[in-house]
């Protein structure tokens, strides 16, 4: 079940699973934007993704994909600032270590 605009409340109260429908090599993380403006949109069904777009601050959820109560996907748009790309590998390939702790400075 798709859920459109979720309320915030509700993402924080829901747990985060892999959808058990796709196979693993379906499951993405894509991020895209356009030089006209300053947000880029992510969209994907890799869970620490998807547990990173729900408790960032910043992060402005279209909409959630839920099955049995999970949630297994998430649409959002972020601002650009928030991306960067390393010139140097990091040290673990794992996917819980590409999404950082959410962090908000106020400059």
């Amino acid at each position: 079940m798709r859920i459109n605009d979720p309320d915030p409340e509700l993402l924080q109260n829901r747990e985060v699973r892999e959808d058990p429908e796709m196979f693993p090599c379906e499951k993405e993380v894509r991020l895209y934007g356009s030089k006209e403006t300053d947000r880029m949109t992510i969209s994907t069904e890799v869970p620490p993704a998807i547990r990173w777009i729900i408790a960032h601050p910043l992060c402005e959820v279209d909409w959630v994909r839920v099955i049995d109560g999970y949630i297994v996907a998430a649409h959002a748009t972020i601002p650009r600032r928030l991306v960067s790309v390393k010139s140097e590998p990091r040290k673990s390939n794992h996917w819980n270590r590409v999404f950082s702790k959410p962090e908000v400075s106020d400059d």
